[in-house]
């Protein structure tokens, strides 16, 4: 069994920087970000759309995410993807309180839903979104010529 860790960071002052593997690795990565755009269709009903962002602004709910390929021969196993949540946004939301996170600027991981934050005066309390700095997220295998995508929802502080 192969294992193979990444940590990707994704950046929003000019764009995104560009997400890179381990040099020699077969697995190349790709790092995106979408901005939700909210468009009135031809019937009048609203819907949502994500699109590449031009500019963003405060409030402004976003996409972040990570492609992976395995572009070697072999199946890669338990690929590992980290992304650390950049400064200037936080976490909109966790749909799966199982996802793994790090609420301690990626010391520790752990689901969601075991995370805990101490207060200015000591007591703890369950972790809020916003109180999260990286996803982690473990694919079990990724066959030769295989891809997909990992994704966590933001809003522009």
């Amino acid at each position: 069994m192969r294992k193979v860790l990444f940590s990707v960071g994704l950046y929003l002052s000019l764009g995104l920087a560009p997400a890179a593997a381990q040099p020699g690795s077969p697995v190349q990565l790709e790092g995106y970000v979408k901005r939700e755009q909210v468009v009135i269709d031809p019937s009048g009903e609203r819907r949502s759309e994500w699109v590449d962002p031009a500019t963003v602004v405060p409030g402004d709910r976003l996409v972040m995410g990570t492609r992976y390929i395995n572009d070697g021969t072999g199946v890669i196993e338990n690929l590992v993807v980290s992304n650390p949540v950049p400064p200037p946004v936080r976490v909109a939301e966790v749909a799966d309180p199982a996802q793994i996170v790090s609420v301690d600027g990626g010391r520790s991981f752990g689901a969601f839903a075991d995370q805990t934050m101490r207060g200015a005066d000591g007591t703890a309390r369950p972790a809020s979104p916003a109180d999260i700095t990286h996803f982690r997220w473990t694919i079990p295998a990724v066959a030769p010529g295989g891809s997909g995508a990992v994704e966590f929802l933001v809003i522009v502080r």
